[in-house]
């Protein structure tokens, strides 16, 4: 019977992995470009593939999903900014008039996507990233209080 071998991103030195999924968290949330976002989203669900963790994964996704869809909903409904009318109702009982526009839907689908990347380089740490480790290489910048 053979041992199994373990993902070469589990056995990086923890400054590595925090710094790789730190720079995926930073990148998600500094650049508001939609095709950039999925780039970001695609890099880390591969880097989660590589890293044989997608057993929880779906649950992520799943929860990022609804959060983006929430948020696509929710944007249209509150937000009336926007050119391009696709559907406007002129008396919705505690909204009034509600005008949906591509503007506003693009928007919050983009929010959404850069929810659903920073949610899931957050479980890529999560699961790259030993605790212990990351404490151990943490504790020797740390006040010392005895």
């Amino acid at each position: 019977m053979s041992a199994r071998l373990e993902s070469p991103l589990k056995k990086m030195h923890p400054a590595a992995s925090m710094t790789y999924s730190g720079a995926l968290i930073v990148m998600s949330l500094v650049f508001p470009h939609p095709l950039f976002l999925t780039g970001v989203f695609l890099v880390t669900v591969a880097a989660i593939a590589a890293a044989e963790s997608f057993d929880g994964f779906e649950k992520y996704f799943k929860a990022g999903f609804y959060t983006m869809i929430s948020i696509a909903v929710l944007n249209v409904l509150f937000l009336h900014s926007g050119e391009t009318i696709v559907w406007k109702w002129d008396s919705v009982p505690f909204f009034g008039s509600v005008a949906i526009t591509l503007e506003n839907i693009c928007y919050g689908a983009f929010t959404g996507m850069r929810i659903l990347a920073v949610l899931s380089a957050f479980y890529l740490y999560g699961t790259i990233v030993d605790p212990d480790k990351a404490l151990r290489l943490v504790s020797r910048f740390a006040f010392k209080s005895s």
